[in-house]
């Protein structure tokens, strides 16, 4: 079975770019144009939830073929099964890793954190 078999889910990817900061400092994100309908695999870790500034967060891991692009401050979005269950409304990135065979990209793997 190919790599893109296993990719049994579908997301949208939703592209950010930092346009400097506000008046407190912090970095402002605009969004781009959301990408559909992409591949994908979503895959919980520890099967655990716990607890940052007062909200429950989730985290998970993401698979997405080579040939879709990521960066860390996108977000994943409205992540569904082939039976239209939806098992991820929103969350963020918090890591993007390429990852190579022996001498090509053969697939990205997303650290992705759900707030809910």
């Amino acid at each position: 079975m190919s790599f893109t078999g296993l990719l049994i889910h579908t997301c949208t990817l939703q592209p950010r770019t930092r346009s400097g900061t506000d008046a407190t400092g912090a970095a402002v994100e605009v969004d781009g144009t959301p990408v559909t309908g992409v591949a994908c695999r979503l895959q919980s870790l520890r099967g655990d939830e716990g607890l940052r500034d007062e909200r429950v967060t989730a985290t998970h891991r993401l698979f997405l073929d080579a040939s879709q692009p990521i960066d860390e401050i996108a977000q994943v979005q409205n992540v569904v099964d082939r039976a239209g269950n939806t098992l991820l409304v929103v969350g963020d990135v918090a890591y993007a890793e390429p990852l190579s065979d022996s001498n090509a990209l053969h697939h990205h793997e997303v650290l992705v954190e759900e707030v809910k």
